[in-house]
């Protein structure tokens, strides 16, 4: 391989990288507007990063019955802390 060949190929993989980091950026930005929203929580998040959008909404929606016991939880807590 002469020089202009190993140029040639040197600026047709920085425009291939380019055009993929482009791709990258517009793909987060694009899921970023699609949940706007802010997760309930790090394992949510990690789930999502994981799995997928998909997965992230089916997560967001929690159990009632789950978000009781994290109330009653938080206010045994806050009565521990509180009325030490």
């Amino acid at each position: 391989m002469n020089v202009e060949d190993i140029k040639k190929r040197q600026e047709y993989l920085k425009a291939r990288r380019d055009k993929l980091v482009a791709l990258k950026k517009e793909a987060r930005s694009q899921q970023l507007e699609m949940n706007k929203t802010r997760p309930s929580s790090a394992r949510v998040v990690a789930e999502a990063t994981m799995k997928g959008q998909q997965e992230l909404e089916a997560a967001q929606a929690l159990d009632p019955s789950i978000l009781q016991v994290r109330k009653a939880l938080a206010a045994r807590l806050k009565a521990e802390v509180v009325h030490k």
